[in-house]
């Protein structure tokens, strides 16, 4: 997960706004990716917290404390800060995939698979989407629907959903 989560930083443009509020909110933002590259997330999570302050109404700085919150494993905590990043971007492609690795591992399967399929909907070649979308079909028992995503996935180059298919999915 950190290498994904390391890729997240800095996805997304911010919006077109001028003045000391944006600079101020893009100083903050840029010493919070500064400082989770440097795995030092205490103070990357301050840093997006202040930017946040200066400019609730950016997505960006939600998504990136929500993805280090996930990584910290503070589920709840990442649940609110992905919500609003969706909320302030409807498309948010890796806000929905983040808010489905967490809804899974807060056990609500049916919410993950919610958050997995709109990212798909977004972008239907997410291999990560449909891989992980298998698995909570596979948790709930809908075998059929996580081969079928499992097979998607390794069409995608999702490679090791074929260990899953060998696994899971042969009669």
């Amino acid at each position: 997960m950190k290498g994904f989560f390391r890729c997240l930083l800095i996805v997304g443009l911010f919006s077109c706004s001028s003045g000391d509020n944006m600079q101020e909110y893009e100083n903050y933002f840029y010493k919070g990716v500064d400082a989770a590259k440097k795995n030092d997330f205490d103070t990357a999570i301050d840093f997006f917290s202040k930017a946040i302050e200066t400019k609730p109404d950016e997505s960006n700085a939600y998504f990136n404390r929500g993805s280090l919150l996930l990584e910290r494993k503070d589920y709840e905590s990442a649940e609110k800060d992905l919500t609003k990043a969706i909320s302030l971007k409807d498309k948010f492609v890796s806000a929905y995939f983040s808010r489905g690795m967490v809804n899974h591992f807060l056990e609500k399967p049916e919410e993950a698979i919610k958050d997995y399929t709109e990212a798909i909907a977004i972008r239907p070649d997410f291999k990560e989407a449909y891989y992980n979308r298998a698995m909570d079909y596979y948790d709930l028992g809908k075998k059929l629907e996580a081969c079928q995503d499992y097979n998607i996935a390794l069409e995608l180059g999702h490679q090791a959903a074929m260990e899953d298919i060998k696994l899971k999915c042969q009669d």
